[in-house]
């Protein structure tokens, strides 16, 4: 074997020695139909942590557009189902390992702020000239605490009646009812829409003589989403009643509070058209659903793709029920990326939240029916998407431009939740009274939020 030249020798062990340290490598990437070696800056990779998988295509594709774009930053995605998601999170906060871009909402905005666990994005707003002015106001203003900007959403949701619409053909309808209302008096309009719709064992209707309440075979109605009775998902029927969940951060059950509540629990004990809260969390409200014990669910948008992949008869979607004086407040919210305090790489944690709310990206997300984008342009592609598949989504569009509200909002939230939803499921399962439960509500959850 021949000896390498001493010359060559050196210079090999220098290249050798200096790839240890050196802090370019080489990448592929494609040029046009061409795979390349180039000279990459070293590749910083950015855990991205979210809740839903069925989004996850749709950001794949959105990270290789980043990708080819921002070639040194990679984006790992992590899936955490949403019944796990925030005890992970505040646990790995708490530890020092938190991801460094993760979904938030808006609830969780203020108790994530006071833990400086979230890093302010003011300045880099101003500094990109970033504009939110096409946005929607009230849900970017969600994600602003104390004069600091934390998100931008770059989605939204809010809720309607998905309806099965062989059980109403069944009832006698041929379509959804228009302008259904309800009322704390007599039910309204809904209640005896939901009365026709609902049957116990012996084909009875709820007012009927012989109606067996202890034995319902079909429910017309379910209002209870991811097995809580969760403030976001009520809040829509409190705001129809000018009332308020939270006020200036506290629980306060007046009046018209107290009164739309009532209702939600005459829906299950007096009017026999809504499952217990113990059955629901039983069987699951998507599973009640699909396997057509309820007619209805009030639910959100993000609920459609698991509805078209499972469901095995024709559905539809309607507007959410108005209250009395036929006033319709529905709830809107809107995720955003938050980047971690806690994150080495702020500067492209950010090129990526910038490119998440990118037209191009953003259109990724309505062109495949993921979710409804932030930008008002792509919205339209969301709503081409289903339409080619038979399902109207407009009705979300029409919530979303009409009275809306955000969701409560408060100080230690997760902590001042947990209350709420351990009362609301004694009341709702009638191992309560309502009043009582309310009152405990006040009275155990208020300290919580001006801690």
């Amino acid at each position: 074997m021949k000896k390498l030249p001493c010359v060559f020798t050196v210079i090999l062990l220098a290249i050798l020695l200096a790839g240890c340290s050196n802090p370019f490598h080489f990448g592929s990437r494609t040029v046009g139909n061409e795979l390349v070696d180039t000279p990459l800056k070293d590749v910083v990779t950015l855990r991205y942590m979210i809740w839903d998988i069925n989004q996850v295509p749709a950001y794949e594709k959105i990270i290789a557009n980043f990708h080819e774009s921002h070639p040194n930053i990679s984006v790992d995605i992590q899936v955490v189902p949403w019944n796990n998601y925030w005890e992970k999170l505040m646990t790995e906060i708490a530890g020092g390992s938190a991801p460094d871009i993760f979904w938030g909402f808006i609830p969780q905005v203020p108790s994530l702020a006071d833990k400086n666990a979230l890093l302010p994005i003011t300045d880099y707003i101003e500094s990109d000239q970033f504009n939110l002015d096409s946005l929607n106001a009230e849900l970017v203003k969600g994600f602003e605490y104390n004069g600091e900007q934390y998100g931008i959403p770059k989605d939204w949701d809010t809720l309607g009646v998905f309806y099965n619409k062989e059980l109403l053909n069944r009832a006698g309808f041929d379509h959804y009812p228009d302008n259904l209302s309800w009322n704390p008096t007599d039910g309204g309009s809904l209640v005896e829409f939901l009365q026709k719709l609902t049957i116990d064992a012996g084909g009875k209707h709820p007012g009927e003589e012989g109606f067996d309440p202890d034995n319902i075979v079909q429910y017309g109605f379910n209002y209870t989403d991811r097995g809580v009775w969760d403030p976001g998902d009520l809040i829509g029927f409190v705001a129809s009643n000018d009332a308020e969940i939270l006020s200036g951060g506290q629980f306060k059950p007046e009046d018209k509070m107290f009164e739309t509540l009532q209702f939600l629990h005459d829906l299950v004990f007096k009017y026999h058209v809504s499952p217990v809260y113990t059955d629901v969390k039983v069987a699951g409200s998507d599973k009640m659903f699909l396997s057509e014990q309820t007619a209805l669910w009030v639910t959100g948008s993000w609920q459609i793709i698991p509805i078209q992949q499972k469901a095995g008869f024709e559905w539809g979607i309607a507007q959410f029920p108005a209250g009395p004086n036929n006033k319709r407040v529905v709830r809107v919210n809107g995720l955003a990326d938050h980047i971690s305090a806690q994150t080495r790489y702020k500067e492209e944690a950010w090129a990526f939240m910038k490119f998440i709310n990118s037209p191009g990206s953003q259109d990724i997300l309505g062109q495949t029916g993921t979710v409804l984008p932030m930008n008002q342009d792509s919205i339209g592609k969301f709503v081409d998407y289903y339409k080619k598949q038979g399902i109207d989504t407009s009705v979300f569009v029409e919530a979303f431009n009409g009275d809306t509200v955000t969701m409560p909002v408060t100080k230690n939230y997760m902590e001042w939740v947990q209350i709420w939803y351990k009362t609301m499921g004694l009341i709702f399962s009638g191992q309560m009274d309502l009043e009582e439960g309310l009152e405990k509500i006040r009275t155990e959850g208020n300290p919580i939020t001006t801690e």
